[in-house]
């Protein structure tokens, strides 16, 4: 399940987050398989949007699994998916870096 590099939304608070959460869940190792196909739901709404394929046939469990992920997620917004991909991310240890600490600004 794991995903390729999402693209650069500019102008959200959250983008930065974002990306760096992609970068989190796909370097995350033991998560458990509703938190990959969470992931997966909300990651392909936020990249692609609306669910717009058909559902995979009975045969096909892991695709069936990762259309219904998808699926689940359709009306949401980019930015709600967003965030919500950056809250799963949270939950399972993500800890987003603020640009400014990261480059060594800030107050001291």
């Amino acid at each position: 399940l794991r995903a390729s590099r999402a693209p650069i939304t500019r102008g959200m608070a959250e983008g930065g987050d974002y990306e760096q959460a992609v970068v989190f869940v796909n370097e995350k190792d033991g998560m458990s398989n509703d938190h990959k196909l969470a992931a997966y739901g909300l990651y392909k709404q936020v990249t692609a949007g609306n669910c717009d394929t058909s559902r995979p046939g009975f045969f096909n469990q892991v695709g069936r699994a990762k259309w219904d992920a998808w699926k689940s997620r359709e009306g949401m917004s980019t930015e709600d998916a967003m965030r919500a991909y950056v809250d799963l991310a949270k939950a399972i240890g993500f800890e987003p870096v603020v640009a400014a600490a990261a480059a060594g600004g800030g107050e001291e």
